[in-house]
């Protein structure tokens, strides 16, 4: 896989022949419906598959203040990226200069870099200077240049839209099944690079160190691991100021992965 900052792929890109698949946009959580754009995606064989998000959630600079926090943290948004075929990643630093970029100027530096043959994209997404332009204004200027432009209804569970926004809220209320069912994967809190206080007991950190979204304070069931090793069941509190887990006795070292268990399981 090949991984490039938008300043790398701008003024160094890369060197290919064959025609590019690509997608845009935050894919905040890499949820269901994120798949159903990169299985689209699938649709263009021999071709390679791009995807140009961000490096940070534009949110996270544009609201500082109010945004509650990531679903995923960029390691594991490449990591899932990478296991479900994705063949290079774009990601773009939400600098003042690019946000004053045109839907027009964004996708016409992309088209002069590679072969694109096709365009997928969500029914909701935006670009340019303040959301401007639609993925409908996008497809009108691409298949005059005749690229391929396809946008996917949206998928529903339980006749609402499958959106990052929502799964925030569920993870924010502690609704973990919900969460499963429109990511299709368990919630995990990566804190593998976070400071991790190690007592006799419990592993302790802080929780304004955490970059990811929490449920609110109470007791979770968790399974924690390190990368590649078998995950241990524990208990997980989370107050005002700390994120702290029962630390097993058969359990050695800092944790890499927090697991919440759903009621389901």
């Amino acid at each position: 896989m090949g991984i490039y900052s938008w300043a790398e792929f701008i003024e160094d890109p890369p060197h290919i022949s064959q025609q590019s698949t690509i997608s845009v946009g935050v894919f905040d959580g890499v949820h269901a419906g994120h798949k159903l754009l990169i299985s689209c995606m699938e649709r263009f064989p021999h071709t390679q598959k791009w995807i140009f998000t961000f490096s940070e959630n534009p949110r996270r600079i544009l609201r500082s203040g109010h945004f509650p926090g990531d679903l995923m943290t960029r390691f594991q948004k490449i990591e899932e990226l990478k296991r479900l075929g994705i063949t290079n990643i774009v990601l773009i630093d939400f600098s003042n200069d690019f946000s004053k970029l045109t839907g027009k100027d964004f996708f016409t530096a992309i088209i002069k870099r590679i072969p694109v043959q096709a365009v997928v994209l969500g029914d909701n997404f935006r670009c340019g200077r303040g959301g401007s332009a639609s993925a409908y204004d996008v497809r009108g200027f691409l298949t005059s240049r005749n690229i391929e432009v396809m946008i996917p209804q949206p998928l529903a569970w339980r006749n609402r839209t499958i959106s990052s926004t929502r799964i925030r809220a569920a993870i924010q209320e502690g609704d973990f099944v919900s969460v499963r069912m429109m990511t299709e994967r368990a919630f995990t809190l990566d804190v593998a690079d976070l400071p991790q206080r190690m007592g006799v007991k419990a592993i302790t950190i802080d929780k304004k160190d955490v970059q990811q979204v929490l449920p609110p304070p109470g007791s979770y069931q968790v399974y924690i691991s390190k990368n590649g090793e078998q995950a241990v069941l524990t208990t997980l509190s989370i107050d005002e100021a700390f994120v702290r887990w029962i630390r097993p006795n058969c359990y050695k070292g800092p944790v890499h992965n927090i697991q919440f268990v759903t009621n389901e399981e």
